[in-house]
């Protein structure tokens, strides 16, 4: 339910049986008011972001997926790709 609150600035995990498999942000690190994803400063306030369609699994790594795994839409609350692959 914490995720419906999602405003930029949290790091959000995926686990399977206690073991992180993906992951958004880096836990126990404060961005201040926004993550940067993508190249993009404040990347993750008030925008869409969406995984490059050539990743196929997560990353528990955020530092080397930031950048090279994300897009950017500038938009809030795009869900016109939702699904889709």
């Amino acid at each position: 339910s914490g995720v419906c609150g999602f405003n930029g600035d949290d790091a959000i995990t995926l686990e399977k049986d206690g073991i992180v498999i993906d992951v958004f942000g880096e836990v126990g690190t404060d961005p201040g008011t926004s993550w940067t994803v993508a190249g993009v400063g404040n990347g993750a306030t008030d925008k869409t972001l969406r995984r490059r369609t050539n990743i196929t699994q997560g990353n528990a790594n955020w530092n080397s997926s930031s950048v090279t795994e994300w897009i950017v839409v500038s938009t809030t609350d795009d869900a016109s790709n939702l699904g889709s692959r």
